[in-house]
């Protein structure tokens, strides 16, 4: 998600940060991610339908339930879940089946019993290995991905809302190269365009 344009998340850019460009609004609970936003099938195809260069997006992940309103994804090596709803009252009550007797997954959606092939679970090896602090650090960062000042002089994520000295960057930031890299507790930061490193990264 902090990686575009193949400067991290090799041996190819998995695309998930295309996200960035929707207002989103994180709800973590162990295993179990929630993401209200205004677009949520728009923003679940762009986690999990297959790009045109891999017959999937993230490794492993898996739709469990699609709905108008909801749709609940399963990582399958870990067992987790995603949820990606409306960021609205009646959405904030939703509770998935699981998947619902109305779930209707699309031909590009790839169904939970759908197995591993050996590119797919050989992938993920591509990625550093982290402390657990550092896992802490990244899980925090993604949470608090959309976060804004009261009084607008600084923000994180999709600058929908950016400080007043910084020009907004929405919609052309997705061109912009962007990464969070690296092993252990020595990952890097960098990019172009907005958020920049030293605004997301604050104390």
């Amino acid at each position: 998600m902090f990686n575009a344009d193949g400067l991290g998340t090799p041996p190819r850019d998995w695309g998930v940060h295309t996200i960035h460009v929707y207002t989103l609004r994180m709800s973590a609970r162990f295993n179990d991610l929630h993401i209200a936003t205004d677009c949520p099938d728009n923003v679940a195809r762009r986690i999990n339908t297959p790009r045109a260069d891999s017959t999937y997006r993230i490794p492993g992940l898996r739709t469990l339930c699609h709905r108008f309103d909801h749709t609940t994804l399963r990582h399958l090596p870990t067992r987790a879940f995603l949820l990606v709803r409306f960021n609205h009252e009646e959405g904030s009550r939703l509770v998935c089946g699981r998947p619902c007797p109305d779930s209707d997954l699309d031909k590009d959606m790839l169904p939970v019993d759908h197995p591993m092939g050996p590119q797919e679970a050989s992938e993920p090896a591509a990625v550093p290995p982290m402390s657990s602090a550092a896992q802490t650090l990244l899980a925090a960062l993604l949470v608090r991905m959309t976060l804004q000042a009261p009084d607008r002089t600084w923000a994180t994520a999709g600058w929908h809302h950016p400080p007043r000295h910084i020009p907004n960057a929405f919609p052309n930031q997705n061109e912009l190269g962007k990464a969070l890299w690296g092993p252990t507790t020595t990952g890097a930061c960098a990019g172009t365009g907005s958020p920049t490193p030293s605004s997301s990264l604050r104390p």
